[in-house]
């Protein structure tokens, strides 16, 4: 994600949010592999297909990682999660083994848009 980006974070399965943790850290880039260290939000959530994680990043100009979440919450697939103030990184872990990924690595998606993997995988 670029500072001219959107960063309104969706959904990425209909589940509830089991848990929302804010974690500090340092305003390196977030692109960079040390990034991990950088402050974060982590969204976990467990959906009919084994809990998944979107974990927050935020990077030199971003900030703050904001949760419009909270645990205990039901959420749509597409339903609004958080915001990121100006350029940023999100990362999503997925059960793959229940998913076929339909993205590649490096390749721009657009959020409430692009579909990142549709059921099907192995079990």
């Amino acid at each position: 994600m670029n500072i001219h980006d959107v960063h309104v974070n969706r959904a990425p399965w209909r589940g509830r949010v089991v848990e929302v943790m804010r974690l500090g850290g340092k305003h390196r880039p977030a692109y960079r592999e040390d990034a991990e260290r950088n402050a974060r939000a982590r969204i976990t959530m467990e959906t009919g297909l084994g809990n998944m994680t979107i974990t927050l990043i935020t990077g030199i100009v971003a900030r703050r990682a904001l949760p419009y979440v909270k645990a205990g919450q039901v959420l749509d697939k597409g339903e609004r999660i958080s915001i990121i103030r100006f350029g940023s990184r999100v990362d999503l872990l997925i059960p793959s083994r229940k998913l076929v990924i339909k993205v590649r690595a490096g390749e721009r998606v657009l959020a409430g848009t692009t579909t990142l993997a549709v059921p099907g995988g192995g079990g």
